[in-house]
């Protein structure tokens, strides 16, 4: 109960955050996966069903097509250091959030809920393009070539674990640099041709660090 009292008070402290500017929010996906990032990685810490359940909930809802396109590589792994792991995977939140839950029947209408959603007719082809990567520790960096609309408004986001240092260069197919930006923060530009774009994720820590790569 206590748990629960716990999530009920920071999805209440997040709604706020998000009230100004709700239809904005309503009709932004990559405002959607960050929220969903934010209760999942509440979710693990504190092993509460609900903020796993409505993470998985939120990624559900927001058509997300993954992508397999390969990253060029720089650095080599280190053997001292851990690899810090996090992936916002709808399916396997869902799955976490039912062990978490047990045999609790609090939850239990809501885990069907979900498995409808699962089960269901997905919408409209087109959402934001999911890239899982790595990138080694002491600036080992994952590089990803992605072509945009010309002219139109351009979203990316790098999801990783709270304290990971990565920096997030866009380049034009001249190799020139566009906007610059962080892990866990929104970049955004607007593509001035229709070429291609490198998407550059260096990281800075010592340990090698995987994240999921969103654009819109």
């Amino acid at each position: 109960m206590k748990k629960l009292m716990c999530m009920c008070v920071f999805i209440l402290s997040l709604s706020q955050i998000f009230s100004e500017g709700r239809s904005s929010f309503e009709e932004n996906p990559i405002r959607k996966i960050k929220l969903a990032k934010e209760l999942a990685e509440y979710g693990y810490e504190t092993e509460s069903p609900a903020a796993l359940l409505e993470a998985a909930e939120i990624l559900a809802e927001v058509n997300v097509r993954k992508s397999a396109i390969k990253a060029v590589q720089t650095g080599t792994p280190s053997k001292a250091a851990e690899e810090n792991q996090f992936s916002l995977d709808a399916k396997t939140l869902f799955a976490d959030a039912k062990d978490f839950a047990g045999n609790d029947k609090t939850y239990a209408e809501w885990i069907k809920k979900i498995e409808r959603t699962f089960s269901g007719k997905r919408g409209a082809a087109r959402g934001p393009l999911a890239v899982e990567g790595f990138a080694y520790g002491n600036d080992g960096s994952a590089s990803y070539t992605i072509s945009f609309t010309n002219g139109e408004s351009a979203q990316i986001y790098v999801a990783a674990m709270t304290g990971s240092n990565l920096d997030v260069d866009i380049y034009d197919s001249d190799g020139k640099s566009v906007v610059t930006g962080k892990g866990n923060d929104t970049i955004q530009f607007v593509p001035e041709n229709a070429k291609s774009y490198t998407i550059q994720v260096k990281n800075r820590t010592s340990s090698t660090v995987s994240y999921t790569l969103y654009t819109d």
